[in-house]
């Protein structure tokens, strides 16, 4: 398993009232090839409850399951990684507590925090928000572009992520930068039927 393709935020405040497990389910069924689980909501015992079905679905289906934020949960689940921000645990104390094999991910705004964060030991690096977005406190920042990500593709050897605003009018354009995956996430989870948003996106991904 590695992180590549289509890569799906999961949170249970962009779901249109639906399962976060469903939602996981169907863009399994769409051909998705990493899920994250992020969650400001749900007190602690559910977002590690959440974390222990999200792994299992994502085990059965031999796709990566990343944790967002919470080193300790993905430790209990023996999630494939986690994934931080920069305000969050430091890389080097993550990897302290973290199993020998799981990964970390950081999410960056550009080509300098990129290329700190590789120095720093991550294994793969989110770029974002490419485009304007709103979802998952990302409005009030400044679209990175896709000169920049280019930037960043052509200057670090870890896979690079990018995030925020994609969707299938964009993804040609995001791929053509050399990104290894892309985060996509409201035009996934608020389709009427994310299995066919998976899937016509997929399509796209693999076409270029």
């Amino acid at each position: 398993m590695r992180i590549e393709g289509i890569y799906l935020i999961v949170d249970p405040t962009l779901t249109n009232g639906r399962s976060i497990f469903d939602i996981a389910l169907w863009s399994i069924s769409g051909g998705i090839s990493v899920i994250q689980y992020r969650d400001k909501i749900s007190d602690r015992s559910e977002f590690l409850e959440n974390s222990f079905k999200l792994k299992e679905i994502c085990d059965s289906n031999q796709i990566p399951f990343i944790v967002n934020d919470a080193v300790d949960v993905a430790v209990l689940t023996n999630s494939y990684g986690v994934h931080l921000g920069q305000s969050d645990l430091p890389i080097q104390y993550a990897r302290k507590i973290l199993l020998p094999d799981q990964v970390i991910g950081l999410s960056n705004d550009g080509i300098q925090q990129s290329k700190e964060s590789e120095i720093n030991g991550a294994d793969y690096v989110a770029v974002g928000a490419i485009y304007q977005t709103s979802s998952l406190g990302k409005s009030g920042r400044a679209p990175v572009g896709l000169k920049n990500l280019q930037q960043v593709t052509k200057s670090i050897a870890a896979p690079v992520v990018a995030i925020g605003g994609i969707n299938e009018n964009n993804l040609h354009d995001v791929k053509k930068t050399g990104v290894d995956a892309v985060c996509i996430v409201s035009d996934i989870t608020l389709a009427d039927t994310p299995e066919h948003k998976v899937k016509q996106l997929s399509k796209i991904w693999t076409e270029l």
